[in-house]
């Protein structure tokens, strides 16, 4: 898994996206990333056997990333409906968001199960391509310890 430190002024700042999430909130990023920072995990299909165990990962992590001031939000082209099922049946503790169109994976340039760790800005600290969705929450977890640091 490769990993990408973009610090200061040379990190990318995120335009503005507007997507539907679980729960029923619409996200208007940057606008709303409202905790420290946010960790955005890009996955390919809700319900499929890599992405449940990836979903459940970041779902059994949720406090030690909330420990840091780090919200997670999962990001896929899957339907609301489908993303509202998904976090039903793994009782997921994070916000699944709907990215149908593909917007926010065109806006950071998303090229398969990618994540990425903004500011409250909206700026990329860090990113993660081709992550292992069995590894990718704690190698993200022991990132922002280090980063925090």
């Amino acid at each position: 898994m490769s990993v990408v430190s973009v610090e200061g002024n040379e990190g990318k700042t995120l335009g503005a996206v507007t997507l539907q999430g679980t729960g029923g909130k619409t996200w208007n990023l940057p606008e709303d990333l409202k905790s420290e920072f946010t960790l955005l995990y890009f996955y390919p299909r809700d319900n499929t056997p890599g992405c449940t165990k990836q979903a459940c990962a970041y779902r059994d992590a949720t406090d030690d990333f909330k420990e840091l001031g780090v919200e997670v939000l999962g990001v896929s082209k899957d339907s609301l409906d489908s993303h509202e099922n998904f976090a039903d049946k793994y009782q997921l503790s994070f916000p699944l968001l709907s990215d149908s169109e593909g917007k926010l994976a065109a806006e950071l340039e998303v090229t398969g199960r990618d994540t990425f760790l903004l500011r409250d800005t909206g700026r990329v600290v860090a990113e993660w391509r081709k992550v292992s969705p069995m590894e990718t929450a704690q190698i993200t977890l022991e990132a922002i310890k280090k980063i925090k640091l």
